[in-house]
């Protein structure tokens, strides 16, 4: 009964896939780390946008009527 010659190599792995494997390894961390960077990118951009919005409400809220500008008293004539 002949299997095969070489029983002891059936579960090691070659040089090719170890590079194989860390290229991939290498991969995913590059692709992670890319997200990590435009996430923290959209959340500054995020709120800047909210604060400029937050201050325009503000302001809007600051200044509702004419007499808010002290401009009554050029259309109380």
């Amino acid at each position: 009964m002949k299997k095969g010659r070489f029983l002891w190599s059936a579960h090691r792995i070659t040089e090719r896939q170890k590079a194989g494997k860390a290229r991939s390894i290498k991969g995913k961390q590059l692709k992670n780390s890319r997200n990590t960077v435009s996430k923290q990118l959209v959340e500054h951009h995020s709120s800047v946008r909210d604060k400029h919005t937050f201050q325009h409400v503000q302001f809007q809220k600051d200044f509702t009527t004419p007499q808010d500008f002290r401009l009554g008293e050029f259309f109380n004539d």
